[in-house]
């Protein structure tokens, strides 16, 4: 029998190898990589100093700028921006909504860095604190008591006699905001108690900080406010009513009955502010000839408005 002959294997579609040697396989570079950060989430007293002094100097604050420059962690430098707002240190200057990498949304806060003197804070209401309350400067905590926490300045007002006359024809307000009762300070409330004789008015006004929530106790008003559409709201209330004025808006309050009111206003803000129309339009020096433009009357008429609203000069 005849040997049997070794097939020839079949030609290969794959180009053939150039060169002799053994091809070296190709690596694939990982590329760098980021180390990971461990930021601290308390601070030491070094880092809180640098957040003191030299924080307000940067030019945009935000918290990915503390937790870079700092090696805290987003919390902790989202609280840290609130202290230094709280402290007047800085100021915020834009609010920005956008997606993180994890995509969740966080608060990107944009400050502006007070490199002066120290500016006002402009913010929409009362900012948070870090403590329980707000002690003045120079006080000692061991010496707080409940009476820091009291205030008795209602009392003569709510013990007066309402079917008697007033003591005074004019309309009053008695307040305990921040400044007559600092305990408040921090605490974004305040009070207000509102005595209107018969025939008085709390003339056109506004809160920049605050809404107003008015309870009637006695006697009966007719109030109203203008919205930003320049639509006007009004109403008549009786005792126990309640009405509500929206922050920053103009209102008012009249007693047109010839019987005494008395009301408490309450308010979100520990100092709510008073920006008094009357008095601000006619009783600030502004250009009598721009007033008269602005009104579309004569330059007479505004002089004697003005007479009757411009504040008293101060006796020195």
């Amino acid at each position: 029998m005849a040997p049997k002959k070794d097939k020839a294997p079949p030609p290969s579609s794959k180009p053939a190898k150039s060169g002799g040697g053994k091809q070296k396989k190709k690596k694939w570079s990982k590329g760098k990589q980021k180390e990971k950060v461990n930021n601290s989430v308390l601070f030491d007293q070094a880092t809180y100093d640098k957040l003191l002094s030299e924080v307000p100097k940067y030019k945009q604050i935000t918290p990915s700028v503390l937790s870079e420059r700092l090696r805290i962690n987003g919390s902790l430098a989202r609280r840290a921006i609130k202290d230094l707002m709280e402290r007047g240190l800085i100021r915020m200057v834009s609010v920005i909504w956008s997606d993180t990498i994890m995509a969740s949304s966080i608060l990107l806060l944009v400050v502006l860095a007070v490199l002066s003197a120290p500016l006002a804070l402009v913010m929409a209401g009362d900012p948070d604190i870090l403590t329980d309350y707000v002690i003045p400067a120079n006080s000692n905590a061991g010496n707080i008591t409940g009476d820091f926490f009291t205030f008795t300045g209602f009392r003569n007002a709510m013990s007066m006699n309402m079917s008697m006359p007033m003591p005074n024809a004019n309309f009053t307000v008695t307040k305990a905001t921040m400044a007559e009762f600092p305990a408040l300070n921090g605490q974004s409330v305040s009070y207000a108690v509102l005595m209107y004789p018969p025939g008085t008015v709390n003339p056109m006004h506004t809160h920049p900080r605050s809404a107003e929530l008015l309870l009637l106790v006695n006697g009966a008003l007719s109030v109203g406010f203008v919205d930003t559409t320049n639509k006007l709201y009004t109403q008549d209330l009786a005792a126990g009513d309640m009405f509500v004025f929206p922050k920053g808006m103009v209102h008012y309050q009249f007693n047109s009955g010839n019987q005494p009111a008395m009301a408490l206003s309450a308010f979100g803000s520990a100092a709510a502010g008073l920006v008094s129309v009357p008095v601000t339009v006619f009783g600030t020096n502004i250009d009598d000839a721009v007033l008269a433009k602005s009104f579309k009357t004569e330059v007479p008429t505004i002089q004697k408005l003005k007479a009757g609203l411009t504040p008293p000069p101060k006796k020195a």
